[in-house]
């Protein structure tokens, strides 16, 4: 397997370079656009065929693979056989490679099909295929992991590190690499933009359905990284500010701050160099987090040893930010001279710059905290370390500005809002605002709880609530205008207009959904004020008779140390402390948190923690060592009331339903108000596919969520191709503005005309379009795709 997986990876790295080659060469003689398209491909499936060829390597427990023998044992059952494919650095590696060349391939094969110029194509053939032999280089001459082992070794492996022993670890990895790939192709957008010069937003069209693609799987990959560290590190949190997790936060932020930044570029045609910038930065921030992670320059518990494919990393972050830097320096001035101004600091363009602006602070201060030890050593001589605590202070701040814009930037029209509407608008949700604060006062806290953090609340706390309620509230009412302007607008009863929003409004929907679980998540985030902890070594009750001594209090909850008994499987060896749990309602129940000693792996110990999942708050019970001999030792006992973790979950999972919603295409607007079909099977397996992704994960089979996730990732992949063939640009009769040579949008003030690009969903033609009044009102309901 070894020559075999080498050569695939060998050859691959010789179809790109060939692509690229012949892809450079089609300006000049057009016909080479075919081959080179086809030489991607081919390098493509050779990646793909060697990570599957990986795969059965590790199922058939092939030793004399190096990375076969370091991050598995016969024992090992076969999920997490799977899993630790891309446990070690060499394996994810060459998945991340795999997935990089299938999205672009599905890009360039998308512009082919599109109608592009064999020049464009061969261009985009060739930078794509760029992309692709870098990878593929890289894994070839520094992070193969077809590398036979020559040492000896156990005969049946050194086993999977015991924190990777998840189920989420089977999908973990594979959805975060997606996302890493997927956010190449609006880089690549933007990048062809660039060179070619005139001020041109039609790549922002192109690119959206790639962009909410990359952006939702980012997110997905954090959730379940989230839900990971929550299960498996044993310490009452989700979130570390852990270098590795920040790695794969900035890439998000840098999303999000695209989208935001692109929407403006569609409709009003601003910030589109910001969101050239932002486009770019999003594909490079993998690239400079997987540097981190394998170099060694800053500790983390995730990271990897140092690694020689390090500074082919670091080669490869100097190459791709010098070229950024350079195309954008090259176009700056001339986009600058031909973009249109924000008018008024009351618009809804005002209202995205700031947003963006909070979320580049955001992405700079992460990023300043991470290198934090090695900006030390450099200009204070010793290592500097910031703490989980420093980053609240500063994200805390900017988090709260992020909610009052949120809710806030709805209420906005484009270009310019007259007073009273605004006014008018904003009277329900400033009152539900109230209303929390009010509540919040009374209560102490959420559920009744006093604050913990040295007996006063957090500043964050204060205002998460209210904001939240705020944006929640304003979220919907945007949903009921636009409800009530179609009833008034086309007659028919409301039930007939939230058909008509679902069908030809995604975009608005799910704008509006992803705006309140956002508000929902940070919410969740302020209950981590509220935590409270116990902990002590505990006797167990039937050898002590002291009720005391084998007992913890806390919220309400008493915790009453029964005894341990001990379990094994072929894979394991656990010992667990039996806790009885009485809850303040007056039920009970056991709780069976355990060391678990796995019989191999890096990391042969584990705290398997017992968790209560509640509404309004989580009980966290932890075991970190037991102390004597016998049927009956002491057991040193953590325990945590986690308030509204709940909110954590429900509201990440609405943040990417609203993604998914606003990705998948609009149905078009028929005279009759009827509306056509567009891509209605596909939302529903997507559906289907998270679902049974969320079914999975409950019930621990790693099969069923491995299988899901590759619902989820093909349907992306698949409805990014569609969009970029062009398919949303005929489905409208809009020809494609990239080709076009437009040099921008229409002006498109609020209650205007609704438009934005191929991408952008059509309103109903029988709806009443309004004039273009530069006072319209606040998010106008009769442009249905209109994203705030």
């Amino acid at each position: 397997m070894e020559t075999f997986g080498t050569a695939l990876v060998g050859f691959a790295a010789l179809f790109a370079g060939l692509a690229v080659g012949s892809g450079s060469l089609a300006v000049r003689w057009p016909w080479l656009a075919v081959p080179a398209r086809h030489a991607l491909h081919a390098a493509t499936l050779l990646l793909a065929a060697a990570t599957f060829g990986l795969a059965q390597a590790f199922l058939a427990h092939d030793v004399t693979l190096r990375c076969v023998v370091e991050s598995s044992d016969r024992a090992t059952s076969p999920g997490y056989l799977l899993a630790a494919v891309w446990a070690g650095q060499d394996g994810s590696l060459l998945l991340w490679t795999a997935l990089v060349g299938a999205a672009l391939s599905v890009f360039v094969e998308g512009r082919s099909r599109s109608g592009a110029e064999p020049g464009e194509a061969g261009r985009a053939a060739a930078f794509a295929a760029l992309l692709v032999l870098a990878f593929a280089s890289i894994v070839l001459l520094h992070s193969n992991p077809f590398r036979p082992m020559l040492r000896s070794h156990p005969a049946d492996g050194l086993g999977l590190n015991g924190l990777l022993r998840n189920p989420l670890m089977v999908v973990h990895p594979p959805v975060l690499f997606a996302g890493f790939a997927v956010v190449l192709v609006p880089a690549a957008l933007a990048a062809a933009a660039l060179v070619r010069g005139p001020r041109d937003v039609g790549w922002v069209a192109a690119a959206r359905p790639w962009a909410l693609a990359g952006w939702g799987l980012l997110g997905l990959g954090n959730l379940l990284g989230m839900l990971w560290a929550y299960e498996e590190l044993g310490w009452g949190g989700y979130w570390g500010w852990d270098p590795v997790e920040n790695a794969s936060l900035l890439p998000w932020l840098a999303s999000t701050a695209y989208l935001h930044a692109a929407t403006t570029a569609e409709r009003r045609g601003a910030l589109l160099r910001t969101a050239a910038v932002l486009a770019l930065a999003t594909a490079i921030l993998p690239v400079f987090g997987t540097y981190l992670t394998r170099s060694g320059i800053v500790a983390s518990q995730h990271a990897f040893a140092e690694t020689p494919a390090a500074d082919a990393f670091l080669r490869l972050l100097s190459v791709l930010a010098a070229a950024a830097l350079g195309l954008l320096a090259w176009r700056w001035r001339r986009w600058g001279r031909e973009a249109p101004r924000v008018e008024s600091l009351a618009s809804r363009e005002a209202g995205a710059v700031l947003t963006v602006l909070v979320l580049a602070g955001m992405i700079l201060a992460v990023a300043a905290a991470t290198l934090a030890p090695l900006l030390g050593r450099w200009f204070l001589g010793g290592p500097l370390q910031v703490q989980p605590e420093g980053y609240a202070r500063f994200m805390g701040p900017l988090a709260l500005v992020l909610l009052a814009l949120t809710a806030i930037c709805p209420m906005l029209a484009w270009r310019r809002t007259a007073g009273r509407r605004v006014a008018s608008a904003v009277v329900v949700p400033a009152a539900a605002g109230l209303a929390a604060a009010l509540l919040q006062f009374v209560a102490g806290g959420p559920a009744g709880l006093e604050p913990t953090a040295g007996g006063r609340l957090h500043g964050y706390a204060v205002f998460a609530f209210p904001l939240a309620a705020c944006v929640v509230v304003a979220a919907a009412s945007d949903v009921v205008r636009a409800l009530r302007a179609r009833v008034r607008e086309a007659g028919g009863s409301w039930s007939s207009a939230a058909r008509w929003l679902a069908a030809a409004g995604r975009r608005r929907l799910g704008a509006q959904l992803v705006h309140a679980g956002t508000a929902v998540l940070l919410a969740g985030f302020a209950g981590a004020s509220y935590q409270q902890t116990a902990q002590g070594m505990l006797s167990p009750v039937a050898g002590t008779g002291d009720a005391a001594a084998s007992t913890l209090t806390l919220g309400g909850y008493r915790l009453t140390y029964l005894g341990a008994r001990d379990a094994a499987t072929a894979e394991y060896e656990e010992t667990q402390a039996v806790v009885r749990v009485d809850e303040p309602g007056g039920a009970a129940y056991l709780a069976l948190p355990s060391l678990r000693r796995y019989r191999s792996g890096t990391v042969r110990e584990t705290a398997e923690v017992a968790i209560r999942p509640g509404l309004l708050e989580d009980l966290y019970v932890e075991v970190r060592q037991f102390r004597g001999a016998g049927s009956a030792p002491a057991a040193y006992v953590r325990a945590h009331v986690n308030p509204l973790t709940s909110l954590v979950w429900f509201g990440a999972l609405a943040l990417l339903a609203g993604g998914l919603i606003a990705l998948w295409p609009e149905r078009a607007a028929r005279p009759g108000g009827a509306a056509r079909r567009g891509g209605g099977g596909l939302t529903y397996a997507g559906l289907a596919a998270g679902l049974a992704l969320g079914i999975g994960l409950w019930k621990g089979e790693a099969s069923a969520a491995l299988a899901a996730t590759g619902a989820v990732l093909l349907a992306a992949l698949w409805q990014g191709g569609r969009a970029t063939w062009g398919w949303a640009a005929a489905r409208e009769g809009v020809p494609d503005a990239s080709r076009s040579g437009a040099a921008g949008p229409p002006d498109r003030s609020a209650g205007g005309p609704s438009g934005g690009g191929a991408a952008d969903g059509a309103a109903d033609a029988g709806a009443s379009r309004g004039s273009p009044d530069a006072g319209a009102s606040p998010g106008a309901p009769s442009d249905p795709g209109e994203e705030p």
